[in-house]
């Protein structure tokens, strides 16, 4: 009797901390607050092949409110807890002007051990935008530095003269350049350079790169610095026919040129000469003659920038002027006329043509020229003889543009002379 009393106080005992282990540690109606659970997006690369792409998340985490046995929430944290949302199947006609969509979400706790009983915010908001691609200018920003004096940097070459990027539309129709820097200060010699480029905007201002792919990391640079001299165009020129530089215009297309090479070639250029001689004794008009001038094989000329290396010679006579003289045959004196011959002229006069300033030629007479001919070896006969024209000392700069001729007959001296 009294070992039956025992045993069912015992029983009361257990069956009461049972219920207490129950109510106090496990406790299945017990509820929990997660805050911050972040939001895993799914399904981007198929979107992506679509040109789509998501730009913002803009919930990125959510409070959840989870029941379930106590002893189970009670080690519960928010890695237990995985909160996704499908962006795959999205198109722009589910988003709003603005691009944002609002997506329901999926939650599952680790093996099932608590269920949701409320969370917050209740969908996902997300920006949907199209995903472009374009090719970026590779540019060289040298900023405010210069080379020496004396020195340029010429035309630059480039591994890559653009770069790829894949990126939201809204980023990538902004930006205007990939950038790289180069300091020109103090450099006399090529530079060659690997630079990381810096996308900048059309604003001026460097684009953010979060959401952009590329694949070019490095750009490779090569600026060739050269020596820069200015030097003249230089053109011989034979005075004649009254003609001088003194008196004739003779324009170059250009009289000067800037070359580029080594600090070594240039020191010892000081100047070009057209391979062309310029001889006024063969030109009557004005004229026009093109030339051209050599430079050492490892100088290159900058400017003018359309050169050639030929150049246009004007020549024009404005301070000359052309006069016809007609001159009696009888100032004509015959040199080593053979023996036992006589000379007679059959015309009285020969016209002479001149060139020379204007007041020389008008004060010019008949009476300043004269003529020889040289009969040394000559036969009986007629027929036209060309003349020296002999100028008096004062006119001697006068040029004679025609050749002299006259018709004589050659005789024997008992032979009758010419009616």
């Amino acid at each position: 009797m009294k070992s039956k009393l025992v045993m069912g106080i015992w029983a009361v005992v257990i069956a009461f901390g049972l219920w207490v282990y129950v109510i106090t540690a496990v406790s299945p109606g017990s509820e929990v607050t997660v805050e911050g659970v972040p939001v895993s997006v799914q399904g981007q690369t198929t979107l992506h092949e679509r040109d789509l792409m998501i730009v913002k998340t803009l919930d990125t985490a959510v409070d959840i409110r989870l029941a379930g046995n106590r002893s189970d929430l009670v080690k519960l944290d928010k890695n237990d807890i995985s909160i996704t949302v499908n962006v795959a199947d999205l198109d722009k006609s589910t988003a709003d002007e603005n691009g944002m969509v609002s997506l329901f979400y999926t939650v599952r706790v680790r093996n099932d051990i608590a269920t949701v009983v409320s969370s917050n915010p209740d969908k996902i908001r997300v920006v949907l935008e199209d995903r472009v691609a374009r090719d970026i200018p590779v540019v060289i920003n040298y900023g405010d530095t210069q080379t020496p004096d004396g020195f340029e940097e010429e035309a630059a070459t480039m591994d890559y003269q653009s770069i790829p990027v894949l990126g939201p539309k809204s980023v990538v129709e902004k930006i205007d350049r990939a950038e790289v820097k180069v300091d020109l200060t103090d450099k006399k010699q090529t530079i060659e350079q690997t630079l990381v480029p810096t996308f900048i905007n059309e604003d001026g201002t460097e684009t953010n790169t979060d959401l952009l792919k590329w694949e070019i990391e490095e750009v490779k640079i090569l600026i060739p610095i050269k020596c820069v001299k200015e030097i003249p165009v230089l053109v011989n020129v034979i005075p004649g026919l009254g003609a001088n530089e003194d008196n004739t215009s003779i324009e170059l297309e250009y009289t000067k040129i800037r070359v580029a090479g080594s600090e070594g070639l240039l020191a010892d250029l000081d100047s070009v000469t057209l391979i062309d001689t310029v001889d006024l004794g063969e030109i009557f008009a004005e004229t026009t003659i093109t030339s051209s001038f050599v430079l050492p094989p490892e100088v290159t000329i900058k400017e003018p920038a359309t050169s050639n290396k030929e150049v246009v010679i004007t020549i024009t006579f404005p301070d000359l002027i052309i006069r016809e003289v007609d001159v009696p045959i009888a100032n004509l004196e015959y040199l080593n006329l053979p023996e036992g011959l006589r000379a007679e002229a059959v015309s009285e006069t020969v016209r002479v043509i001149v060139r020379g300033t204007k007041a020389m030629v008008e004060q010019l007479t008949a009476e300043d020229i004269h003529f020889t001919l040289d009969l040394a070896g000559a036969k009986t006969g007629e027929k036209n003889w060309e003349l020296k024209v002999v100028l008096d000392e004062e006119y001697e700069q006068l040029g004679i543009l025609e050749a002299v001729t006259a018709r004589i007959a050659l005789s024997q001296k008992n032979e009758r002379s010419i009616p």
